[in-house]
């Protein structure tokens, strides 16, 4: 049995463990807010009080980047009702829309946010949810006295996925499953009470949350935060607040490895080498985008064996495999061809190879890997399957309104398919993409990652993308959707050749009969709360003609042609 996330933390109250700190950012002055655990803890308890009587079977947290959260999230836990993190509806109009829906289907649904967050004005918006804020309540009470023996089979809280395949689910997460997934991060990282942390990840993702909050409350260190936004305006600012506070660990997913190197200033001169741990995942991890970071940050003291390649996912609470802490990050190059053809990793020589890296062995739980429902020897390709103390029942919640207060079976006993694709080489995980992204083109599996990446390539642009199959009944087509900067394309003669010779190359690289794109403005592709694209989405919109175009090639319109040709027959045009 793990040792629940509570006691731990109770645990390193009393000991003075662990310190929390958010920044903001005044020109070139970091601004630091830093409070030690204890101070934590008593704003929490008093928050807690605060709540009086609920009736609601779970509390919604939207709230921002802020200590706001960190208090909310523990007053749940002390109050033993399961918390739900969201996205503040203060994030544009697709933010606003996905958390109307949750919240306003359910009655009585209590939500607990700022000023900020939702603004008074705003609460009517949610006519069937009990809105509270944070400000008007702390202070206002004692503090919470007891400190509940929970049981391992209580729901601690409920993440909602990120939806990039399939709509957002509620993924009811125990007590037992925060324990033994924050003691299998403790012991893949090795982290102490004399690490140092830095974060920007939101805390409604499962990185953010559990990652970037909760292991260093977990294990008792200190850690530091900067908003998301903060980061995307200037990624630079997340590098110079660790080497300010010295950091040993930090994480992010692959984008955020990429901002770094294409938007830090060439003149940017930090220092890296406290770093131990750099924990990389959420996203698929790219080789490339491994060895562009190392090249860029060598001369800032940046060292390689940092990097900690990870692969998890929210029905697993957060980690399932990882590279140990000091290995670095190991890839290999396999066959593209057996990949595509016979579903195979056969590793080869860089010519004519894919290289993937590795997402470590598993932690704290097991990995199957099957194909037709059957477990299949290392090096063959099929569906990822997850067991173990830190993978929920099985049972989505799919309304807040129906959130468990305990789990509907134990743990650990059921096999979860994680849709995702991938096989084992020398005991080691390679993720290779999600079944639902398959692209079929003549009996080959092409993953939509891969040709996005290789487009990047040829398009030597390293910018946001969408590969999706359409399939017609004689024929299968691929299409690509490129978001460009309207200054990029604006009055460039020549582009609709640009692309068929793109598209030329693409197929010819993968072995495709031919290849559509498209080229978008920015921010057109849909994306999930963590900012995945959806591809099965951006399919639909594409099929309906939703996307306003900058250039499409002589591919591309011939698959604009057909879809409209076979809406004015009736005949079928679908997803492969």
């Amino acid at each position: 049995m793990h040792e629940m996330f509570l006691d731990r933390w109770t645990a390193n109250v009393a000991g003075s463990a662990g310190s929390v700190a958010f920044c903001d950012f005044e020109r070139d002055e970091i601004l630091i807010d830093r409070k030690s655990s204890a101070e934590v803890d008593d704003q929490a308890r008093r928050l807690a009080a605060a709540l009086g009587e609920i009736t609601s079977p779970c509390v919604v947290l939207a709230l921002e980047h802020q200590f706001e959260f960190a208090y909310a999230f523990l007053a749940c836990l002390l109050r033993e009702v399961p918390a739900v993190p969201l996205p503040p509806p203060s994030g544009g109009s697709r933010a606003k829309e996905r958390f109307g829906r949750i919240v306003n289907e359910s009655d009585g649904a209590v939500v607990l946010t700022s000023r900020t967050a939702i603004p008074p004005e705003k609460a009517g918006d949610y006519p069937r949810a009990r809105i509270l804020y944070v400000e008007d309540l702390l202070g206002t009470a004692e503090p919470w006295p007891d400190t509940p023996a929970v049981s391992p089979d209580r729901v601690a809280m409920v993440q909602f996925t990120s939806g990039s395949t399939s709509s957002p689910k509620g993924v009811p997460i125990t007590h037992g499953a925060l324990g033994a997934n924050l003691a299998s991060l403790e012991e893949l990282t090795g982290v102490t009470a004399d690490d140092v942390g830095v974060g920007w990840i939101p805390f409604y993702h499962d990185m953010g949350l559990i990652g970037s909050l909760l292991l260093p409350m977990y294990r008792g260190f200190g850690v530091y935060f900067l908003s998301a936004s903060a980061f995307i305006r200037r990624p630079g600012r997340w590098l110079d607040l660790i080497g300010q506070v010295r950091a040993t660990i930090s994480v992010a997913p692959d984008f955020g490895y990429r901002l770094c190197v294409d938007r830090v200033p060439a003149a940017w001169s930090g220092d890296l080498s406290t770093l131990r741990t750099l924990l990389n995942g959420s996203e698929p991890l790219s080789h490339a985008t491994l060895k562009r970071f190392e090249d860029r940050f060598a001369a800032a003291g940046f060292d390689p064996s940092a990097w900690l390649p990870c692969y998890g996912m929210a029905e697993a609470t957060l980690m399932v495999s990882g590279r140990r802490r000091g290995t670095g990050a190991v890839s290999r190059a396999f066959s593209a061809r057996d990949l595509d053809h016979a579903g195979t990793a056969r590793p080869c020589s860089d010519d004519g190879a894919r290289r993937l890296v590795s997402s470590g062995r598993p932690v704290g739980c097991e990995v199957e890997i099957r194909k037709d429902g059957e477990p299949v020897p290392d090096g063959t390709v099929g569906s990822v399957l997850i067991r173990g103390e830190n993978v929920f029942t099985g049972t989505y919640c799919r309304s807040i309104g129906s959130v468990p207060a305990v789990a509907d079976a134990p743990a650990g006993r059921w096999w979860h398919e994680s849709g995702d694709l991938g096989f084992f080489h020398e005991g080691e995980l390679y993720v290779c993409g999600r079944e639902a992204d398959l692209i079929s083109r003549n009996g080959v599996q092409h993953h939509a990652v891969d040709i996005e990446r290789k487009l990047s390539e040829i398009a030597r642009r390293d910018v946001p993308s969408a590969a999706f199959g359409i399939a017609h009944s004689t024929h299968d087509e691929a299409m690509v959707l490129l978001e460009v900067p309207r200054s990029l394309v604006r009055g460039e003669d020549g582009l609709g050749a640009v692309l068929d010779t793109w598209g030329q190359e693409l197929a010819a690289a993968l072995d495709l009969p031919r290849v559509g794109i498209q080229i978008v403005p920015v921010g057109s592709l849909p994306r999930t709360t963590s900012g995945k694209v959806q591809r099965g989405l951006a399919r639909s919109r594409f099929r309906d003609q939703r996307f306003e175009a900058f250039g499409t090639s002589t591919v591309g319109q011939d698959i604009i042609a057909l879809l409209k040709s076979s809406a004015a027959t009736g005949n079928e045009v679908s997803a492969p």
